[in-house]
């Protein structure tokens, strides 16, 4: 089934950009049996087909054409959309420069002819790298914050950014460069999991069931008009993520017997931690936590 886009004006239009992405999936998947929102999905320079696992579709958009979009009011922006760090190589730093530049262009072109009521932004625990690791993605991710700041003080518009460190969430793709999808592979293809560090390595998490909470108490406040806070839960060791991807799936974990060092990106949990609490729930990445995850 194509998840619908009929414009009515009854209900709340949500426009989301990165919708493609995996953040940008767990959104969709989370949105669309709203029956009270119209989602508008943009995606990269191409639209794009997504399948969800339970066999939903749904069409993307290209970005480049949010301007043209025909709705009488945005109720919602969710801006997922930023060229990834990964791509300073792939495009050379003169093509990524202009990358951004491009898109910031489309979205400045969208926020001044609709200004939205409400502006979700995810951004990156990059932001506060130093000069010895700064690169143009934490600089673009650091402009994009100052930019939704200014922008919030000139308009009326609610701005929550999320500063993401670590995903943990449903309708990922397998990247060996990325621990937790690297050892549910290896759970499920090797039937073993092998943690190869050589240093301990403390991470920080969001499952997106936890950042998806935390959206909607937002959407349903009005005290605050401008927010940046790091997204993140109790700082874990990579080894007891394996530990606990390995005890869903009923297989071993195999150390690297030498460690020395630490390798450490972690945020300021204690907002999500005192959100959790409110709510009695744990702020630990644990075995529930991954079971619903991973469960079918």
């Amino acid at each position: 089934m194509i998840l619908s886009m009929v414009l009515l004006k009854s209900k709340q239009n949500v426009v989301i950009l990165g919708s493609s992405g995996w953040i940008g999936k767990n959104f969709v998947d989370n949105l669309s049996n709203n029956k009270n929102l119209n989602l508008h999905l943009y995606s990269s320079n191409k639209g794009k087909n997504i399948e969800l696992e339970d066999g939903r579709k749904y069409k993307t958009i290209p970005i480049k054409e949010i301007i043209n979009l025909e709705v009488d009011k945005v109720d919602v922006f969710i801006d997922l959309a930023f060229p990834t760090q990964d791509k300073i190589k792939k495009l050379g730093e003169e093509q990524y420069i202009e990358t951004v530049n491009s898109l910031s262009s489309i979205k400045e072109q969208f926020l001044s002819k609709w200004t939205p009521k409400n502006i979700f932004v995810t951004s990156s625990g990059a932001i506060y790298w130093n000069k010895d690791k700064k690169n143009l993605y934490s600089e673009g991710k650091l402009y994009q914050e100052k930019f939704y700041e200014e922008y919030s003080a000139n308009n009326s518009s609610k701005v929550l950014i999320v500063r993401i460190y670590g995903l943990l969430a449903k309708h990922f793709t397998f990247d060996n460069n990325y621990a937790f999808t690297s050892f549910i592979r290896q759970a499920r293809e090797d039937k073993v999991i092998k943690v190869e560090s050589t240093k301990n390595v403390l991470r920080s998490y969001i499952t997106f069931t936890d950042l998806f909470m935390l959206y909607n108490e937002w959407l349903k406040s009005n005290n605050i008009n401008f927010q940046a806070i790091d997204g993140c839960s109790d700082e874990i060791e990579i080894k007891e993520l394996a530990r606990l991807i390995a005890d869903f799936y009923k297989v071993n974990v195999q150390l690297n017997k030498e460690t020395d060092g630490i390798d450490k990106y972690v945020g300021d949990s204690k907002f999500f931690q005192e959100f959790l609490k409110q709510k009695n729930l744990e702020s630990k990445i644990n075995s529930d936590k991954i079971l619903n995850i991973l469960e079918e």
